[in-house]
């Protein structure tokens, strides 16, 4: 009998294993229009359906870039950029196989997910760090998990249990020393002071309060105890293994969509205000600051050396012993590294150079 895909729900939210055997639902199937269930009959090899953590906006530039500049189609392929946003969560859906490449953003989230029983492997890293962090106003600052002692803490869902880690690493109680408040991504909320820290997009959020006038700073919790990587690639392990070459040309090409993109941030972003902008009412000068903003999140010691979208095991074998210190996961479920990332692809990809990579595309 086939192993039982199990939904989750929420956009990458973290989840227990006992949450992820048991399931929640099929909310972020049908948030799709109900076509996701039904879907679809299996694609040719060279159709690669590519699943968005959030809506289509400036974050994705790259891969408009690859599609409309015409590296997919030098590689032979036909790819979907489908969007995602709340209720859409990419686990959910590369476990049902409705997607071939899925960009995921919680570290913890998918180690939980693979330890209770996904068959999804990383093979790619967009943002060598996550750009996800405590959002505060200067007036008001947060700049240290201590300063959050007695304040009011607005959290999505899928933000929980990294806040609880950052929290537990620098010895404080999340329940107990401060108020936690659910909020959506509207970053209106610390702005009129409902909350005095706002659980963020570094590249995102802060800039739509700063092109409002507003003072603001981010806590990255990166200092803090809790690293992660963020909008990294995964595709399913059956998909990899028949399909490696695919893999590997959607890899390049998106490569050098983002090369392009981080070199041409007007054009791109431009046509992604065009584009998707009557959808999500993005505005120009905001999304523009995002672009700009997140090539600091893309760029690291490892991708001067090796490439866009190389990543560091390590970071993985440190999500996992800090999982493991909170209880978050038992000894006998932890992953190993091995089977839940590969360089494989990068290898492939970056066989004769970054510089045989990046030149189509400068």
């Amino acid at each position: 009998m086939a192993r039982e895909r199990v939904p989750v729900v929420s956009l990458n939210n973290p989840i227990t294993r006992r949450d992820f055997m048991k399931g929640m639902g099929a909310i972020g199937l049908l948030s799709l229009g109900g076509s996701a269930l039904a879907a679809c009959a299996p694609k040719e090899p060279d159709h690669v359906r590519t699943q968005f953590l959030w809506i289509k906006n400036s974050e994705f530039n790259g891969f408009y870039a690859a599609d409309i500049k015409g590296f997919y189609e030098e590689e032979g392929l036909t790819v979907d950029l489908m969007a995602g946003g709340p209720g859409v969560d990419t686990m959910t859906i590369m476990d049902a196989k409705q997607a071939e490449v899925g960009l995921h953003g919680s570290g913890s989230s998918f180690i939980n997910a693979v330890s209770g029983g996904s068959k999804n492997i990383m093979f790619a890293g967009v943002f060598q760090r996550s750009p996800a962090g405590l959002m505060y106003m200067m007036d008001n600052p947060i700049a240290t998990p201590q300063d959050a002692i007695g304040k009011r803490i607005g959290l999505q869902p899928g933000a929980t249990q990294g806040w609880q880690i950052i929290c537990a690493q620098n010895d404080l109680d999340c329940e107990n020393d401060m108020e936690i408040v659910t909020v959506s991504w509207d970053p209106s909320v610390l702005a009129d002071g409902t909350v005095d820290g706002y659980w963020c997009y570094a590249t995102n959020q802060p800039g739509i309060l700063r092109l409002q006038g507003y003072e603001v700073g981010v806590l990255d919790p990166w200092d803090w105890g809790f690293r992660s990587y963020g909008n990294f690639a995964i595709v399913h392990e059956d998909f990899l293994e028949e399909n490696f070459d695919t893999v590997v040309a959607w890899t390049r090409a998106s490569i050098q969509g983002w090369v392009y993109a981080n070199n041409n941030i007007d054009e791109i972003t431009q046509y992604t205000v065009d584009t998707f902008g009557p959808d999500y009412d993005l505005d120009m000068e905001q999304q523009v600051d995002e672009a700009t903003a997140q090539i600091a999140y893309m760029e690291s010691p490892t991708t001067k050396e090796k490439g866009l979208f190389w990543f560091d095991k390590q970071v993985w074998h440190e999500n996992i012993d800090t999982l493991l210190e909170l209880g978050e996961l038992e000894p006998e479920d932890a992953p190993d590294v091995d089977k839940l990332s590969t360089y494989e692809v990068l290898e492939e990809v970056y066989k004769n150079g970054i510089d045989d990579v990046y030149k189509p595309a400068l």
